[in-house]
C-alpha cells in the first residue's frame, strides 16, 4: 500500500517528493534520525519536544480511540 499511499499524496500536492519506508527497514530509523538532528540544529526544536506528552486533565488519543469503540 505504501506505493499507493506515495502516488496519492504526491498527485495532491504537486512538487512534493515524498519517500516512503516500510517499518521493519532500517532507512526508516535513520531517515527519522536526520530529521530529528535538522530540527534540532535548524529549527530550534528541544529533546524534549520529541516525546511524546499530554498536559493535565488531558486525555491521550489512545484512550480517547478506546472509548469510540465501546
Amino acid at each position: 500500500m505504501l506505493p499507493s499511499l506515495r502516488s496519492m499524496i504526491e498527485y495532491n500536492f504537486p512538487g512534493l517528493k515524498v519517500v516512503t519506508y516500510d517499518h521493519s527497514d532500517p532507512a526508516l530509523k535513520e531517515s527519522t534520525n536526520s530529521c530529528r538532528d535538522f530540527a534540532k540544529n535548524h529549527r530550534g526544536v528541544t529533546e524534549e519536544e520529541f516525546v511524546p506528552h499530554k498536559h493535565e486533565g488531558e486525555q491521550s488519543l489512545h484512550s480517547m480511540a478506546s472509548l469510540r469503540r465501546k
